[in-house]
C-alpha cells in the first residue's frame, strides 16, 4: 500500500496513462519473449538496413510500470533512434524483489548476445528506477564476462537506494512527481531485506571501471537531481566517458510527455542522436 492505494490500482493507473496518447504513425510494436523474459519489440514500419537495438528499462520505483505505460516515449524513442527498442517487462516488486529484475535484463542481454547480435550495435536505456537497473545491469554484465554494449542513456536515474542526496530535501517543494516517501516504501519493497547500498541494488555505490559510455539526463529542480550530479563524479572518477545534461524547466521523466510536450520530444532526439553516434 502506497498512501492508501493498493499497488495493483496503482500499476492500473500508471499504464492507462501510456494508453491516453494515440499511437505513434510509423512505429509498430509486437509482444514476444525473450531469454526467457517478457519483452515488447517497437520497430520502425519503414525497414532500415542497420541492425541497431535498444534495450529499455521502464522506470516506476521497481514496483509498476510497463511497456504500456511507456508506449508513447517508447514509440518516439524508436522514431527518433530508427532501430528497434526492446522494452523489458521486468518481474516488479514486492512480489519480484532485487535481484530478480537484474537476472531477468541479464538473461534478456545474453540471449541477444547468444542470438549472434553484436554488443557494438546495442545501447541500453531507462528511466528513474528503470536508470538505475540500467546502470547496474551494465555493471552486473562486466562482473558476467559479457562485452559491453555500445553505450547507456540514464533518464532521470534512481541510483541510490539509501537517499543520502541533497536534493531529496531541497528540491521536495519543487518536484510535482517524486515524494520521498513513496520513494522510501518502493526502495523497501525492491530491496527484500537488502542493504540499501548494495552496489547492484543501489548502483551509485558500485565500481564503475570498465563501463562503457553513459548520457544522464535529468531535471533541473528534480528530487533525484543529486543520484546523477554525484553519479558523474563517480563515473569520470573511474575513467568512464559520460556526458551530463541538466534540463531547466521539467518534471522528473519528462519524456513521458513527448506528444505534449516539445522538450520531451527534444531530450528523445538528444538520447536518438548520443546513441546512433555510439553503436555500430
Amino acid at each position: 500500500m502506497v498512501e492508501g492505494v493498493s499497488i495493483d490500482r496503482l500499476r492500473d493507473s500508471v499504464d492507462n496513462m501510456g494508453d491516453k496518447a494515440p499511437s505513434l504513425s510509423g512505429i509498430s510494436s509486437e509482444k514476444t519473449v525473450v531469454g526467457g523474459v517478457n519483452v515488447c519489440h517497437f520497430f520502425p514500419e519503414q525497414a532500415h538496413s542497420s541492425q541497431k537495438l535498444m534495450v529499455y528499462l521502464h522506470g516506476g520505483g521497481y514496483v509498476m510500470g510497463s511497456s504500456r505505460s511507456h508506449r508513447p516515449l517508447l514509440e518516439h524513442l524508436c522514431l527518433a533512434f530508427e532501430g528497434s527498442v526492446y522494452s523489458i517487462d521486468y518481474s516488479l516488486a514486492p512480489e519480484a524483489p532485487f535481484p530478480i529484475a537484474l537476472n531477468e535484463v541479464l538473461s534478456v542481454y545474453g540471449q541477444i548476445l547468444a542470438a549472434g547480435k553484436s554488443a557494438k550495435k546495442i545501447a541500453i536505456a531507462g528511466d528513474s528506477a528503470g536508470g538505475g537497473l540500467a546502470l547496474a545491469s551494465l555493471v552486473n554484465f562486466r562482473e558476467e564476462g559479457l562485452e559491453m554494449p555500445a553505450c547507456g542513456v540514464l533518464i532521470s536515474p534512481w541510483t541510490d537506494l539509501a537517499m543520502t542526496g541533497e536534493s531529496v530535501l531541497s528540491c521536495a517543494p519543487f518536484d510535482p512527481i517524486v515524494k520521498r516517501e513513496a520513494l522510501s516504501e518502493f526502495g523497501s519493497m525492491y530491496l527484500g531485506g537488502a542493504l540499501p547500498t548494495t552496489p547492484l541494488a543501489s548502483p551509485l555505490y558500485a565500481n564503475f571501471h570498465g563501463l562503457c559510455p553513459i548520457l544522464v539526463q535529468v531535471g533541473g529542480t528534480e528530487v533525484l537531481l543529486d543520484d546523477s550530479l554525484r553519479l558523474r563524479k563517480k563515473l569520470e572518477s573511474a575513467a568512464v566517458t559520460t556526458e551530463l545534461q541538466v534540463w531547466d524547466d521539467v518534471v522528473h521523466v519528462w519524456h513521458l510527455f513527448a506528444p505534449i510536450l516539445e522538450k520531451g520530444k527534444e531530450a528523445i532526439n538528444d538520447i536518438a542522436k548520443y546513441a546512433n553516434a555510439h553503436v555500430a
